[in-house]
């Protein structure tokens, strides 16, 4: 089981961050950033389990939705594999860590 859970300006990502959680957890941040009135997110992934490319491409699409919103995406405690596969993919100097 995945969940999101938001207060003010943190979400916090908690379970799987998989093919099978991403289009969901996805979902539920956007209502956030649309009417949020901060100005950027810290998005703590330090109570996720499990991740997979899936996580990254959420990540992604965070990102893009925040900028849409003139709001900036934080990420802490990522998974080393995560930070692995953003450095593979040659997409880890577009994440603010």
């Amino acid at each position: 089981m995945s969940k999101l859970v938001v207060s003010g300006g943190t979400v916090r990502l908690e379970g799987d961050v998989t093919f099978e959680t991403v289009a969901s957890l996805f979902r539920s941040f956007t209502p956030h950033v649309c009417e949020a009135s901060t100005d950027a997110f810290i998005v703590d992934f330090a109570d996720v389990k499990v991740v997979n490319s899936a996580a990254l491409a959420l990540m992604i699409e965070m990102s893009k939705l925040a900028l849409k919103h003139q709001k900036k995406t934080h990420f802490k405690n990522l998974p080393s594999k995560l930070v692995s596969l953003a450095q593979v993919c040659g997409v880890d100097k577009m994440f603010v860590v």
